[in-house]
């Protein structure tokens, strides 16, 4: 593991010297399991190890450890308080058994399990940021990886710059399954596979086809971007949202209250994502109808879009009927 001692466990989690390790032990591996894994992938999960053991020591991914243990330590500390039998004093809560100590109130032991998971979910924020900095080579080969390719999005900076999400990592993540579903079953259909993957290559080589104009292209990926945000967020059904300084940010826990303010909270939490995902949804296919004008009238510039299914020529259309009526899958073109 990533933490072997309760000394690197205490930078992170304020907890008393008597605390035992072993206490911790299995609470931290399922961190590890749980909320590393998919995001560092099992390459550079074991080449953090190496540098953490001192087997293999590689400085340029002590930020990237750091950061990692950061997580696993709040996290594995969030998962291990019920099983701690905490204590109280006026310092706080403390996995002590002694006379000076009393037994919580259920509210507080809440509040205070709820703090670590923010803590911990603050902490993923900034291993994401991290990771997108140092780049390091190991995490190439993960899936957590491939969350920031193969899309016109590529990250959560990209997103925000045209549907707000505060810049999460987090919920750019939680929205990554929707914006494949909107890429697959929109764009896609509607601009035609090879026209829409060349613009996604082209982001990811940074170069692009000698018949067709750089300046043009990033024209095209700007005014799709927006579209592809917004049916982005109608496509991901299986996110609650909730609204923090006007952003959009996906709810992954529930907040420690009662239980009927929990069946309440859920209620509302669901309406609220039903609307937005709506309301996302109708304005991408707007978007997207601007973006599918704008291109139709530049169709020249991209022979890929204008020989694709996706064209609609004004005009005399010199192709044959079933080219210009059908796309790909044989649905009529109006």
């Amino acid at each position: 593991m990533l933490i072997e001692n309760i000394d690197d466990f205490k930078r992170w989690v304020r907890v008393q010297f008597q605390m035992n390790f072993d206490l911790l032990r299995p609470h931290l591996a399922q961190a590890q399991r749980d909320y590393l894994l998919p995001v560092l992938g099992p390459t550079l999960l074991a080449e953090l190890n190496e540098a953490y053991t001192g087997s293999d020591s590689d400085d340029a991914l002590d930020p990237v450890l750091t950061a990692s243990q950061e997580v696993m330590a709040l996290f594995g500390y969030w998962l291990a308080i019920p099983a701690l039998q905490l204590k109280m004093d006026d310092t706080g809560l403390h996995a002590l058994s002694n006379d000076q100590y009393k037994s919580p109130y259920q509210w507080q032991v809440g509040d205070y399990r709820e703090s670590y998971l923010l803590a911990g979910y603050s902490a993923m924020e900034n291993l994401y940021s991290v990771l997108m900095q140092e780049r390091p080579s190991g995490w190439a080969a993960s899936d957590g990886y491939a969350q920031y390719n193969e899309s016109l999005l590529r990250n959560s900076t990209e997103f925000n710059a045209v549907y707000r999400i505060g810049y999460s990592h987090i919920t750019y993540v939680d929205l990554k399954p929707g914006l494949q579903r909107a890429q697959d079953l929109v764009l896609r259909k509607e601009l035609g596979t090879e026209f829409y993957d060349s613009l996604v290559s082209y982001l990811s080589e940074e170069s692009a086809s000698d018949s067709v104009d750089t300046d043009m292209l990033d024209i095209a990926i700007k005014k799709l971007r927006p579209a592809l945000a917004h049916l982005a967020v109608g496509y991901s059904k299986e996110v609650l949202f909730k609204t923090v300084n006007g952003s959009l940010l996906s709810t992954r826990y529930e907040g420690n209250s009662t239980t009927d303010v929990k069946v309440i909270d859920d209620r509302l939490n669901n309406e609220f994502a039903v609307n937005v995902r709506r309301n996302a949804m109708n304005t991408g296919y707007e978007l997207l109808s601007s973006a599918r004008e704008w291109l139709d009238k530049n169709a020249e510039d991209f022979p890929l879009y204008l020989n694709g299914p996706g064209y609609r020529a004004e005009g005399a259309d010199e192709r044959p009927a079933e080219d210009r009526m059908h796309n790909t899958g044989g649905m009529m073109m109006v």
